[in-house]
C-alpha cells in the first residue's frame, strides 16, 4: 500500500474529526454546556472509520467488519451518554475547568476540550486505519480481535445498563453499586471499552498494523491513569465514605471473581460466559440501604452502612459494614472495623458470619441453623446452642422492639433485652427534620435509643458509653447514589 495514500487518508480522518469537534464547540456556545463533547467522543471514531474505509484499496471482509463493530459501539455509547446527560447541569469536571480558565473559557474550550479530545480520538483511531488499509494475513487473529471487541461492547453496555437501573432505584446519596458486573470490577464499563480497542488492534495486527500498538495503550492509560479511574475515584472517595470500603473488596479495573474459594483473573471468554449466565432476580426482589455517619461526643469517627437484600422468596440477606477511627489530636487511638453477613428466612436468622478488628485484634463469629438448634461459634469455638427464632440487633426492622433476647453478632452473646417507649420528637434526616417515635432498648448494662418514623423507617440511634460520652448514628437522606461514572476521555 502506498504510504502517501495512507497518510492522506489519515489526514482526511483528522480533518473530519476536527470538523465534528468544531461543530460540537459551536453547539456548546448555544447550550452553554461543554459536556456535549462527551456525546461526540464515540462519534469521532465513527467519522474516522467512515473516512478510512472508502479511501482504502478494499479487502474482502475487514472493512465491513470494522465498520460494523465501531459503528455499533459508537452509536450505542453516544446515545447512552446523550440520554444520561439530557437536562442535567454542567458536569462537575467541566465546571471546575471553567472556573480554572476563566475569563474567556467559552473560547478556550475550543482547544482545551474539543480540540484536545479530537486529537486524542484520532490517535486512538489509527488501528481502524491500519485494519482498513492492510492486507489481512491471519483470519484467526482477526476473528479473535472481533470476538474481543464484541465481548467488550456487550460488557460495557451491560455495565452501563446496570448503573442506569441502579441510579433509578437508589435510596441514599452514598449508596455504592456492588452488584452484577460492579461486584467484579469498580469500573466494568471502562474495562469493556478497553477490550473494544484491544480487539480492534488485533484486527489491525492481523493486517500488519503492529505499529498501532500505541493506540490501545493510550486508551488504556486514559481510562486507568488519566481521566477515567483516578478522576472518578478521587471524587467518589471524597463524597462517599462507603466507597473506600468498596475499594477494599473489588479491584479497580480488571474483573476478578472467586473460583472454589480462590481469587483469580479470568479470561474474557469466561467472563462473557459468567455475564450471560447471570440469573434474573426473582420477582419482588429489592435492595434497601441505611447509611449513617457515626459521631462520638462531638467528633465524627466513621460510618456504618446496612444493606438489606430482599430476594422475593421470603429470604433476606443483610450486610453490615462499619469503620470507625478515634483520634487524640491527630494521633489515632482507636480503630474499629466490622463486617457481618446475616441470612434470614421467614423472619428468623438462619446464618451469620462476622469479622471484627478492634485495635488490631480480630474476632470472628459464625452461626448456622442445624435442625432445631442454632449453633454459634466464636473464633472457631462453640459458644452457644439456641432454640427457636433467633434475632440479632436488627435495628433496621422495628419488630426488634418486640424481642426478649438478641444475639450480638460481634461478641456471640445472647442478651436479654426489654423496650420502653419514649414518645415522639423531631430528628434530623439529611437536611430535613422528620417526626419519629423514640424507643429505648435496655439490656443488662446498656441503653440504646432508636427512632422510627410513622412509616416504621429507622432514622437514628444513640447510646451512652461507659465513660459518659454518647455514640450517635445520624442518617443521610435517601436520595441518590454513588458509582456515577464519568464519561470516557
Amino acid at each position: 500500500m502506498p504510504i502517501a495514500d495512507v497518510l492522506r487518508s489519515a489526514g482526511a480522518g483528522l480533518v473530519a474529526i476536527l470538523t465534528l469537534a468544531f461543530g460540537g464547540w459551536l453547539l456548546s456556545r448555544v447550550t452553554h454546556k461543554v459536556s456535549v463533547v462527551d456525546s461526540l467522543w464515540p462519534c469521532f471514531f465513527l467519522v474516522a472509520a467512515l473516512v478510512y474505509a472508502p479511501s482504502s484499496p478494499g479487502t474482502p471482509w475487514t472493512e465491513p467488519l470494522v465498520l460494523v463493530l465501531v459503528g455499533t459501539w459508537a452509536l450505542r455509547l453516544s446515545a447512552y451518554l446523550t440520554w444520561r446527560n439530557w437536562g442535567k447541569p454542567e458536569d462537575r469536571r467541566y465546571a471546575a475547568l471553567q472556573k480554572r480558565y476563566e475569563p474567556g473559557f467559552a473560547w478556550k474550550s475550543l482547544y482545551l476540550v474539543f480540540g484536545f479530545q479530537a486529537v486524542l480520538a484520532w490517535l486512538v483511531s489509527l488501528p481502524i486505519l491500519a485494519a482498513c488499509w492492510g492486507a489481512p494475513s491471519s483470519p484467526t487473529l482477526a476473528a479473535l480481535g472481533a470476538g474481543l471487541t464484541g465481548f467488550g461492547l456487550v460488557f460495557e453496555a451491560v455495565a452501563d445498563y446496570q448503573l442506569a437501573r441502579f441510579r433509578k432505584t437508589r435510596s441514599s446519596s452514598t449508596q455504592v453499586l456492588d452488584r452484577g458486573l460492579w461486584s467484579l470490577s469498580r469500573h466494568p464499563n471502562y474495562f469493556g471499552e478497553a477490550c473494544v480497542w484491544w480487539g480492534i488492534f488485533l484486527i489491525a495486527l492481523s493486517a500488519g498494523g503492529w505499529w498501532t500498538i500505541a493506540s490501545p495503550l493510550l486508551m488504556t492509560w486514559l481510562l486507568t491513569r488519566f481521566s477515567g479511574v483516578p478522576l472518578l475515584e478521587a471524587d467518589l472517595k471524597r463524597r462517599t465514605p462507603a466507597y473506600a470500603q468498596y475499594c477494599q473488596r473489588v479491584p479497580a479495573f480488571v474483573p476478578r471473581i472467586r473460583w472454589r474459594g480462590k481469587a483469580g483473573i479470568f479470561p474474557a471468554a469466561i467472563l462473557l460466559g459468567f455475564l450471560l449466565g447471570i440469573p434474573c432476580a426473582p420477582a419482588g426482589a429489592t435492595t434497601r440501604t441505611w447509611e449513617f455517619q457515626v459521631i462520638l461526643g462531638e467528633q465524627p469517627i466513621g460510618q456504618h452502612r446496612f444493606e438489606l437484600q430482599n430476594h422475593g422468596d421470603g429470604s433476606r440477606t443483610l450486610i453490615s459494614e462499619a469503620q470507625f477511627e478515634v483520634k487524640f489530636w491527630i494521633v489515632p487511638v482507636y480503630r474499629y472495623r466490622h463486617r457481618a453477613v446475616e441470612r434470614w428466612q421467614d423472619g428468623c436468622l438462619t446464618s451469620l458470619e462476622s469479622a471484627t478488628v478492634e485495635n488490631g485484634k480480630e474476632t470472628k463469629v459464625r452461626a448456622q441453623r442445624s435442625g432445631n438448634r442454632f449453633l454459634v461459634e466464636k473464633d472457631q469455638n462453640t459458644k452457644l446452642s439456641l432454640e427457636g427464632c433467633v434475632w440479632t440487633f436488627a435495628y433496621w426492622n422495628p419488630e426488634i422492639l418486640q424481642r426478649g433476647y438478641l444475639l450480638n453478632p460481634q461478641t456471640a452473646e445472647w442478651v436479654a433485652v426489654r423496650t420502653e417507649e419514649r414518645g415522639e420528637e423531631f430528628v434530623p434526616l439529611g437536611s430535613a427534620q422528620v417526626r419519629a417515635k423514640r424507643y429505648s432498648l435496655l439490656g443488662p448494662n446498656f441503653r440504646i435509643d432508636l427512632w422510627y418514623t410513622p412509616e416504621a423507617e429507622w432514622v437514628r440511634l444513640e447510646s451512652e458509653l461507659e465513660e459518659g460520652r454518647r455514640l450517635v448514628y445520624t442518617r443521610a437522606a435517601p436520595d441518590s447514589s454513588a458509582n456515577a461514572e464519568t464519561p470516557r476521555p
